[in-house]
């Protein structure tokens, strides 16, 4: 084999190198965004790509460390976002729409969520116990090609139509699950765990008397708000226990959604 020949099957062995990795960057999952939850701060990179993003969320604050993303609606600008976020009296609800977030849970506990983001203003959010702005902060994602793909996952868990979960037969409380709003309402699947002995009634008892006293569960993550027609994914791995998926949003009446039906048990073995 002379030399010319060799080029020739290096240039072959390099164009199908280059299509097996062409093919890879086609699979090459999710953008991956550290983020840290504090009391009053949040940290997250001012610019992020656009595309389906993984967020790794540590939560270090003292309260439920629950974090909301939203988007600007086109043509609304940041100062009109933020003015509205930071009223927290509803005023700025027609200016975002929900992307997704995570649950609420406890002081060093880990939340991994998958969302799409476009090109846009968003802020991410966190209230606290009371309902009170405690943190904000916001971030562009610029015009970049989208070089994502969604993460695999194994099932579905749908929210809506109205109140109501469909959970896969298969759900074990482990594993990467794509959480669907096919409603035409705000919904979330935030994950409680029931302690030894309790029941859903005891949760609902307890709601219905103003939320006074210690809640007779814990929160334990799970997906946060979705605007309808949205989907999210989260990746997770429950310890054993009872838990239920319900979802907070409030109704008219000003009591959560899972209240009108809207939760679904289920047992971590």
């Amino acid at each position: 084999m002379d030399w010319m020949q060799k080029l020739q099957g290096l240039a072959a062995l390099t164009a199908l190198a280059t299509t097996f990795l062409a093919c890879d960057a086609d699979e090459s999952g999710p953008n991956v965004v550290d983020i840290t939850v504090h009391d009053d701060s949040i940290s997250i990179p001012a610019s992020l790509e656009p595309g389906y993003t993984t967020f790794l969320i540590d939560g270090q604050s003292e309260g439920d460390n629950h974090l909301l993303f939203v988007r600007a609606n086109d043509g609304v600008s940041r100062d009109s976002m933020e003015t509205g976020i930071r009223a927290n009296d509803g005023s700025g609800d027609e200016f975002v729409t929900i992307v997704g977030g995570n649950g609420g849970m406890a002081k060093g506990e880990e939340a991994e969520v998958t969302f799409e983001l476009r090109q846009g203003i968003y802020a991410v959010v966190l209230f606290d116990e009371e309902g009170e702005l405690a943190a904000d902060s916001y971030f562009t994602v610029s015009d970049a090609d989208d070089q994502t793909s969604a993460p695999d996952s194994d099932g579905v868990v749908q929210m809506g139509p109205g109140f109501e979960f469909s959970v896969p037969a298969d759900f074990s409380g482990s594993g990467t699950f794509e959480f669907k709003n096919v409603d035409d309402q705000i919904h979330e699947g935030a994950f409680i765990r029931l302690p030894d002995g309790a029941t859903m009634d005891e949760v609902g008892d307890w709601a219905r008397n103003g939320f006074q006293g210690p809640p007779p569960f814990e929160p334990a993550g799970g997906f946060g708000a979705l605007d309808g027609g949205r989907e999210g994914w989260l990746t997770f791995d429950l310890p054993p226990g009872d838990y239920a998926i319900i979802c907070w949003i409030p109704g008219p009446e000003g009591l959560p959604h899972w209240l009108g039906g809207m939760s679904a048990s289920f047992t971590v073995d």
